[in-house]
């Protein structure tokens, strides 16, 4: 018998241990029970739990309902305990997801750190349920509109999800449950459906491109106010920008390289970010320079070669020139100390709404993913390469490029559309 216990009693043949604990301050009666089936380890094979109460007979009688409840759930393949769902993504964690994509992980932590785990984390996941996945979805739409995200001064605040958002939050829900399921500690996989959202897909088919003339106000914009002018002495935009520091330049000249970089490489935000210097690779074709990103496979579509366009060498060699970072281990988009820049999001914001050109002709507000945006419609409108050796230079499919871009392919065909069929006279 252990030194722990006094005062003990073994009831339903032995199956119970009630006990005091010593040096408690108050005689509360504690439970050892043991669970009906086999298990490998003594920790394993008991539940222990307080009677929460000083009388005997009413500690006897709670510590039998819960072998009579181990023994109902045992008999009928139920999971003897339940777990709360922050336990259960850890566990998932660390011997699931540490065998998933960097990038997919990733992912999967924002899900729960921002959304999950706030809502649900404290849930015993037999406990999800429809009517309580509803609650939480009326509780996430609101989120960054009225609730605890509307308060923070975050680029995300007045913004509700697309469905395209929604359905991935799902998932990460979902493939954690599943894995408690096959792991036996769930019964059955909960029903987790998704809102109906006022947006359609169809409202997203457009992404939001800057047209020539808005990235030419743009570039006006940075290199006359945004950044020191050409040939201006660093005094002199000191005295213009009486609020700024060193740091905030540093940030300013990471961004202005980070759109005209993604704006002339169609890169992702998320694979522009993840670019290290030793990505970068120059060549010479027809006897011109060039530059092309080996784009590392922690990404969205895995490892694959981009060939840029010829006029990100010069902003390569700027964001070079500025950078304090700039190794073959060092992000192109970094930190002062070193580290990968955070999303430009915020910063672009700003810009935007400075410019008050914060969205495109159909009513989409600029963000980070624009840049892409804008590469694919000005290939397709300027450039001279087809459709299939553009979605492979920016790891997208040809039905992408027709679903979303269709109206640039469009524009395309303005003479065809516009011409007249002449009579025979």
């Amino acid at each position: 018998m252990s030194k722990n216990y006094k005062n003990s009693h073994q009831l339903r043949d032995g199956a119970i241990l009630l006990f005091n604990r010593v040096g408690a301050q108050k005689p509360v009666w504690h439970a050892r029970i043991k669970k009906p089936g086999s298990y490998p380890t003594a920790s394993q094979r008991y539940l222990s739990r307080s009677m929460k109460t000083v009388n005997y007979a009413e500690a006897a009688m709670a510590a039998e309902d819960i072998l009579d409840d181990l023994r109902y759930k045992y008999k009928n393949d139920i999971p003897l305990e339940t777990l709360k769902l922050a336990k259960l993504y850890e566990m998932w964690k660390a011997t699931v997801g540490i065998r998933k994509n960097k990038g997919r992980m990733e992912t999967i932590r924002k899900a729960y750190d921002l959304y999950l785990l706030p809502y649900f984390g404290k849930t015993n996941i037999t406990d999800i349920k429809p009517g309580l996945v509803t609650k939480f979805w009326d509780w996430r739409l609101d989120y960054w509109v009225t609730g605890e995200g509307s308060k923070t001064e975050s680029c995300f605040v007045g913004n509700v999800p697309k469905l395209s958002t929604v359905k991935q939050e799902r998932q990460c829900l979902k493939q954690i449950l599943k894995w408690a399921v096959e792991q036996d500690l769930l019964h059955k996989m909960p029903e987790i459906s998704v809102p109906e959202l006022a947006s359609t897909e169809e409202d997203d088919s457009i992404r939001p491109a800057f047209t020539m003339a808005e990235y030419n106000r743009l570039n006006d914009y940075f290199d006359d106010e945004y950044l020191p002018k050409r040939n201006e002495d660093i005094k002199e935009f000191w005295a213009r920008n009486p609020k700024l520091n060193s740091s905030h330049l540093y940030g300013r000249r990471m961004l202005v390289n980070f759109m005209r970089v993604g704006i002339y490489s169609g890169l992702r935000p998320h694979e522009l970010l993840l670019l290290k210097w030793k990505h970068v690779e120059h060549y010479k074709f027809g006897g011109e320079q060039n530059v092309k990103f080996n784009v590392p496979k922690n990404t969205k579509t895995g490892a694959r070669q981009n060939v840029c366009q010829p006029a990100c060498i010069k902003f390569l060699s700027d964001l070079k020139e500025h950078s304090l970072h700039t190794s073959d281990e060092d992000y192109l988009f970094n930190t002062e100390e070193g580290g990968k820049a955070p999303s430009p999001r915020l910063k672009l914001n700003r810009v935007l709404k400075k410019m008050k050109m914060k969205t495109d002709v159909f009513g989409n507000p600029f963000v980070p993913y624009s840049v892409r945006h804008t590469y694919i419609t000005f290939r397709l409108l300027y450039g001279d390469v087809s459709i299939d050796d553009l979605a492979r230079n920016v790891g997208t499919s040809t039905e992408m490029i027709n679903t979303h871009y269709d109206h640039v392919l469009n524009e395309q065909k303005t003479e065809i559309l516009t011409s007249t069929k002449r009579q025979k006279k």
